[in-house]
């Protein structure tokens, strides 16, 4: 029954695997060692979606890479730079889910990629139950993480960031909040042009998108996504699209709103590394504008 199930499995990826990721897919699933050749080609891989501007092909495409990082990580639970794999993988799925109307789907698949972060939290902190340990000791566990350890706390953090957005502010999603801060309060200060100044751009949505009663500051909003746009030099749209969506949004400032997501449409994005996060920038701008009488 586990042989026809395995067989099973993989006869789905292929069906649905993207010819472009195809060769780095087969030779994972048919090495005898998958754990040394998903790591050695989980890069390569990446860079390939990164460079991907066709937002359709990602879409199809990805439940087979999500396949994939699930019949590896079965063998290897505890692989820290698999699950970096896999958190981002289901993160990004959830939020193409969301531009293509499904929400139901991307809040299922927000929730899995928590569930992989607090697995990924346990291993590069080496912190058992890190989601449900006491904020204090969690906090200095990642004051005290080594620099290697960027990409897992940062894609964990952005994991529960997504799902907290997702949820729309569900209490069950926004326990882990604070840990999220924690993490990319920490990054600001020791990784800031990370991921294309990611952490200013997370604090930058946190204070943006929040209530002053609950956290939320406007000025320090501001601040963190003028941060951002400085280490990015603006090529990075996502940046622009959660400054109109947070701060723009929150302090009823309709022009500047306005004016980012305008850039954004406006923006090439050809930059190669940039491009499917660019255009996904571009699907969620044309989307926001389309509600702007509805927020202002």
């Amino acid at each position: 029954m586990k042989l026809l199930t395995a067989r099973h499995r993989v006869n789905q990826l292929v069906k649905k695997i993207p010819s472009f990721l195809l060769p780095f897919c087969m030779l994972a699933l048919t090495s005898g060692c998958a754990r040394l050749v998903a790591a050695k080609f989980s890069e390569p891989m990446q860079t390939t979606l990164e460079r991907q501007k066709d937002l359709e092909l990602l879409y199809q495409g990805m439940p087979a890479l999500l396949l994939l990082n699930e019949t590896i990580l079965a063998d290897n639970p505890e692989a820290q730079d698999l699950l970096v794999n896999a958190v981002r993988a289901e993160s990004s799925y959830a939020e193409l889910l969301e531009v293509y109307g499904e929400k139901e789907r991307a809040r299922q698949y927000a929730g899995q990629a928590v569930n992989t972060a607090c697995n990924l939290l346990e291993q590069s902190l080496a912190l058992a139950g890190a989601c449900t340990a006491d904020s204090e000791v969690f906090t200095q566990a990642v004051a005290h993480a080594d620099k290697e350890k960027t990409a897992a706390l940062f894609w964990s953090a952005a994991a529960i960031a997504t799902n907290m957005r997702l949820a729309n502010g569900a209490p069950a999603a926004a326990i882990l909040l604070p840990k999220a801060r924690a993490i990319m309060t920490s990054l600001a200060a020791t990784s800031p042009s990370y991921y294309h100044g990611g952490p200013h751009i997370f604090l930058g949505t946190f204070y943006g998108m929040l209530p002053p009663m609950l956290g939320g500051d406007p000025e320090k909003s501001r601040a963190h996504f003028e941060e951002a746009l400085k280490i990015n030099g603006r090529r990075f749209l996502l940046t622009q699209v959660f400054y109109a969506e947070s701060y723009a949004r929150q302090t009823m400032n309709r022009n500047l709103f306005d004016s980012l997501l305008q850039e954004v449409l406006a923006a090439d994005i050809r930059t190669p590394e940039l491009q499917a996060a660019n255009a996904l920038a571009k699907k969620k701008a044309s989307l926001l504008l389309q509600k702007a009488d509805q927020y202002f």
